[in-house]
């Protein structure tokens, strides 16, 4: 039998899945700012060059968030 979910149903599947991704999201950038020093000993890289990465990769995730919703 076919069963259609209620809209509050749907609102709060969405609303989890959204807190979910913020969630990996923020826990993504702050990994990837505590490696910075990391990545600035091991490539030899200067600050401003790391900053840049961090800058990109920030960026990019951005784009892909809605890109990939």
């Amino acid at each position: 039998m076919l069963t259609i979910a209620s809209p509050a149903k749907k609102r709060n599947a969405m609303l989890l899945a959204l807190l979910i991704g913020a969630f990996t999201m923020l826990l993504t950038e702050t990994f990837f700012n505590n490696a910075l020093p990391t990545i600035i000993s091991q490539y030899g890289v200067s600050q401003s060059t790391a900053q840049w990465v961090s800058t990109g990769y920030q960026l990019v995730a951005g784009l892909m968030i809605p890109l990939s919703a």
